[in-house]
């Protein structure tokens, strides 16, 4: 079953920073990921990471042997033109499920502090070691309150202070990429990936 992959919204506002004549101040961008390494999957019990052509969040399995486990998803969107310094106004991820799932949950957002995130590997523990890939200080949340069904599409909360902390950094320039890390939660879901529907 095809679904959108994951989308990242950026509304922002240019107004005073020199050298960022865009012809209108305040904007929004739309990004997706670009290739099937720009989204995956990590379970955590036995840290393999999984490009897959869904993502999991919560309470789910290993993709080996079926045990029970927990999952980390990265996101990863490439190309964000924004210039450093940037007021970011609004930002936020939309997931598109790709089953339909029972019970609530409540999945936290976190970015990747570095100015230019690289793309998921194999690797173990490529998503969940946070030496690797450290996170932002600022956060977020997706609260699914209800029973999904495939194709419902669920929106995280406000992440504007993750894109800032990330595009204020000194490293930052215009067309680098953002990670983006869904973790936590219960009861499972599996949301469209860039390898549902490339």
């Amino acid at each position: 079953v095809s679904a959108p992959m994951p989308r990242l919204r950026v509304k922002f506002d240019t107004a005073g920073i020199t050298g960022a004549d865009t012809g209108c101040d305040r904007q929004e961008f739309s990004y997706r990921p670009s290739g099937s390494k720009d989204d995956a999957t990590e379970s955590l019990i036995d840290n393999v990471t999984k490009v897959n052509s869904h993502l999991r969040t919560g309470n789910t399995t290993t993709f080996a042997d079926g045990t029970d486990t927990t999952a980390v998803t990265g996101l990863r969107f490439p190309g964000i033109d924004l210039v450093q310094g940037a007021t970011i106004l609004e930002a936020y991820v939309e997931l598109t499920v790709l089953n339909s799932g029972s019970g609530a949950t409540e999945l936290t957002v976190e970015g990747e502090n570095t100015g230019n995130a690289l793309e998921f590997t194999s690797t173990l523990s490529n998503i969940s070691d946070t030496s690797l890939r450290p996170r932002t200080v600022a956060n977020g949340l997706i609260s699914i309150t209800e029973d999904s069904t495939a194709g419902e599409v669920v929106r995280s909360s406000d992440l504007s202070g993750i894109i800032t902390e990330i595009t204020g950094r000194g490293d930052w320039a215009p067309d680098q990429a953002i990670n983006l890390f869904v973790s936590g939660g219960t009861n499972e879901r599996r949301f469209g990936s860039y390898n549902s529907n490339p």
